[in-house]
């Protein structure tokens, strides 16, 4: 069971994206909102310690400049 993690601005978009990248995600969990990219990237890096796993680093852009940063975490069974 591997896990994975990052941030993003469109959580469907992102696990859409990834559930193409990667084989039986499941167990999606997210954060609450960053209003900061720089609190979510934080986030990302003490994640990655504490979980021993791999991170995605940002995921979309935002299209607004007020737009909420979200972080993931999902388990899967290695890259489709």
């Amino acid at each position: 069971m591997a896990k994975r993690l990052g941030y993003t601005t469109d959580l469907n978009s992102t696990k859409s994206m990834l559930e193409l990248k990667f084989k039986n995600t499941r167990n999606w969990q997210s954060t609450a909102p960053f209003t900061k990219k720089e609190d979510a990237a934080a986030w990302e890096a003490k994640a990655m310690t504490e979980m021993k796993c791999k991170g995605d680093g940002p995921q979309g852009k935002p299209k607004r400049p007020d737009e909420k940063w979200i972080g993931y975490v999902f388990e899967h069974d290695g890259p489709s």
